[in-house]
């Protein structure tokens, strides 16, 4: 069953993106300690103003400038020999999709970060697979039967909510219970 992120109204749509992105970011901080490249904490501070605008305060995102710092810190793949940069580089596009709505109200970053955090987990499965797995036994997978149900409980979550403090709070909650990234990385 795919979600209609179609559906969600701008600030919903910002506020999914927003709490798909505290699962994935924390992939990029594994991926920026092991290769000591980039910083964790510049992801973060962009998410944490993200959050500080939807929960309603009146704060200017100045977007070029927010824009530069994560391009800064993006990996590129091809300069990495191991896998952990493909999450981190998700989360940074992820970042980037969220960011960009701010100033392009026709874009819906719910639709890409959803794909992104999706694919990433698929991947990763992928990855650390021994056997090709089709794609109905990776369907089954623990980890993507995690992915679609945090994105289910998501999604009805920001589509009962309304614009504020106390639900960006309750979304942030439900995004990190269980103090996993997206791939089960503890932190």
């Amino acid at each position: 069953m795919a979600l209609d992120v179609y559906s969600l109204e701008p600030w919903q749509q910002k506020a999914f993106s927003a709490g798909l992105l505290l699962r994935m970011v924390p992939n990029y901080q594994y991926f920026a300690e092991a290769a000591s490249f980039g910083d964790a904490a510049v992801l973060n501070n962009i998410l944490d103003v993200i959050w500080q605008k939807l929960s309603g305060l009146s704060i200017k995102i100045n977007i070029e400038a927010q824009t530069e710092k994560l391009l800064a810190v993006t990996p590129e793949p091809r300069d990495f020999d191991f896998y952990a940069v493909y999450p981190a580089s998700d989360a940074c596009s992820g970042l980037l999709s969220l960011l960009e709505s701010f100033f392009d109200k026709q874009l819906n970053p719910a639709s890409e970060v959803s794909r992104l955090s999706m694919s990433c987990v698929q991947a990763y499965i992928e990855f650390c697979s021994l056997e090709v797995e089709t794609r109905e036994s990776q369907a089954q997978h623990p980890l993507i039967q995690w992915e679609k149900a945090t994105q289910a409980e998501l999604f009805d979550l920001v589509k009962i909510l309304k614009e504020g403090k106390s639900s960006c709070q309750r979304i942030k909650e439900v995004a990190i219970g269980d103090r996993l990234s997206s791939l089960a990385i503890e932190y």
